[in-house]
């Protein structure tokens, strides 16, 4: 893992991406990219105009419209990002910041998938940008896996981690992309929540992460009367009771991750609800 992304539209996600990137590109000697995605027409952009949006400040995300005359411009979202990314990699070896022109989709694709982890802030903390456009490109439109951090403090050391298996080929690529993390936990559960549909062996993952140096052990939850909400509920709600630092689960299609997580909604939301750090693949 040699080339980190971190994606950030400012506001209150700017901080706790950053700073969870520069300490992986720290632990892994990882080159890490920050990249500005200014955030998506909503309601109140569309009444202040672009230059509303444009003076918005990065933590409180209200456009300071009321300057006195001779007063300097505050610093955009853009220019605050940045200064954010500076001081989060100071330390590094290597980082490069870039600002997208507009919040799209392409972007994030073309960036990404030249990347070896993405990572963004845990979204809906940030009035201007609710539902941010890069985690659904980020999951299903660049191949790479996307780390979800929250706002809290990113661990100082992995101790432990859930991976969700049911032996489909996106738990197969998060388990995959993983491994660099997972090599570094004191512990991974591989947690199979039963449904009554397919036959998931979790002790299958467990050999071949023990083969790359993982210690392991399965477990299982049951599931097979639960609704699809229930099923959500329950894997978030082990992965809290475990005192887990990381989960990891495939992403199955916008549809089908709504429906396992059971949160309903888009993407944002669902993320929203995980208390931990949470690495997806598609």
């Amino acid at each position: 893992m040699k080339s980190l992304l971190a994606i950030s539209s400012g506001g209150p996600d700017a901080e706790p991406a950053f700073q969870a990137a520069a300490q992986l590109a720290q632990a892994f000697d990882a080159h890490l990219s920050g990249l500005f995605l200014p955030p998506a027409k909503n309601a109140l952009g569309e009444l202040m105009g672009e230059a509303g949006e444009a003076m918005a400040m990065l933590h409180g995300g209200v456009p300071n419209v009321l300057l006195q005359a001779g007063q300097p411009r505050p610093p955009t979202r853009a220019e605050l990002t940045r200064q954010a990314f500076e001081q989060a990699s100071a330390a590094l070896r290597a980082s490069a910041f870039h600002v997208a022109p507009k919040s799209d989709a392409d972007v994030v694709a073309a960036f990404g998938r030249l990347h070896d982890l993405m990572i963004v802030a845990r979204p809906g903390q940030d009035p201007l940008d609710p539902e941010p456009a890069a985690i659904n490109a980020a999951l299903f439109e660049t191949g790479r896996p996307l780390l979800v951090v929250p706002h809290e403090p990113f661990p100082a050391r992995l101790g432990r981690a859930v991976v969700t298996w049911n032996g489909s080929i996106a738990a197969t690529r998060a388990t995959h992309f993983a491994l660099p993390l997972l090599k570094t936990c004191e512990e991974v559960v591989v947690l199979v929540a039963e449904s009554g549909e397919g036959d998931a062996r979790p002790e299958v993952l467990c050999h071949y992460l023990t083969q790359h140096g993982v210690a392991t052990r399965a477990d299982r939850i049951d599931v097979a009367r639960a609704s699809s909400r229930a099923r959500g509920r329950a894997v978030l709600h082990y992965t809290e009771h475990a005192d887990a630092d990381l989960l990891v689960m495939g992403a199955y299609g916008q549809g089908r991750m709504m429906q396992f997580l059971g949160l309903g909604g888009a993407t944002a939301k669902v993320i929203t609800a995980c208390k931990v750090p949470l690495l997806l693949a598609h």
